[in-house]
């Protein structure tokens, strides 16, 4: 867990993979929404949700990498479905 806190920090500074979002302390952003980064140490899985939506939007991964791009693909699809409508 220390590793990705401290990657945490360094995805902070630079573009990674294909997330096209922010990455810093106080969570993740992408196309104007912002995320929480959580830790279940008990399922051993990151987990968030996307915050200032009436809707129940959650998203995990087993890493940084994973939770990252599964919060950009929560967010299009909410935007698609009920936005784009």
């Amino acid at each position: 867990m220390i590793n990705d806190i401290i990657l945490l920090h360094v995805l902070s500074r630079v573009k990674f993979g294909a997330f096209e979002g922010v990455v810093d302390m106080n969570g993740l952003s992408y196309r104007g929404y912002q995320g929480t980064i959580e830790f279940s140490v008990e399922d051993n899985v990151y987990y968030g949700e996307v915050k200032g939506v009436k809707s129940l939007l959650s998203y995990e991964g087993n890493n940084l990498e994973e939770l990252m791009l599964d919060f950009q693909e929560v967010v299009d699809y909410y935007l698609d479905e009920f936005k784009g409508k």
